[in-house]
């Protein structure tokens, strides 16, 4: 999870949400189906990617999939998970040190004022970035089971 793979990791999960509920035949739960599936996903999203940008993740997969990452022979430049979400763990981007003022009583630490506000934004935007993956979706694949879209077309 970080805020540059997020995008195309909501876009992609976008089409695939609506070309599973294309292929359901019910049509009065189409709308319901795509609703649900989208809360999941953003609700796993925010699980994920709010913690790991306060550095405050206990989630065993992910240390996993880091460890994997660091052993391999390539430049990763984040260690943390707040450098991790700023620079996807391919650039070096120098994050501001978070202030050292407990934010919570579960230890997370609050940042400079700009940062927090431009992460705020960055994950309000991921609903919108799921949004646009379901409608270019439904472009491709059609919205009933009955239309091809414009992968049809071909």
């Amino acid at each position: 999870m970080s805020f540059i793979l997020d995008v195309f990791l909501l876009l992609g999960i976008g089409m695939v949400i609506s070309w599973l509920v294309k292929r359901r035949k019910l049509n009065h739960l189409r709308n319901t189906l795509t609703l649900l599936f989208s809360i999941i996903t953003i609700a796993i999203f925010y699980s994920i990617a709010i913690p790991l940008y306060v550095n405050n993740i206990y989630f065993p997969p992910y240390w996993m999939m880091m460890k994997f990452v660091w052993s391999l022979p390539l430049p990763v430049f984040s260690f943390m998970g707040r450098d991790f979400m700023i620079n996807s763990g391919v650039f070096q981007i120098t994050a501001p040190n978070p202030i050292d003022l407990p934010a919570s009583l579960l230890g997370v630490f609050i940042t400079d004022p700009v940062s927090l506000g431009l992460a705020m934004i960055l994950f309000a935007l991921y609903p919108v970035w799921l949004y646009l993956g379901i409608l270019f979706g439904r472009f491709l694949f059609g919205s009933r089971p009955e239309e091809k879209g414009m992968l049809g077309a071909f």
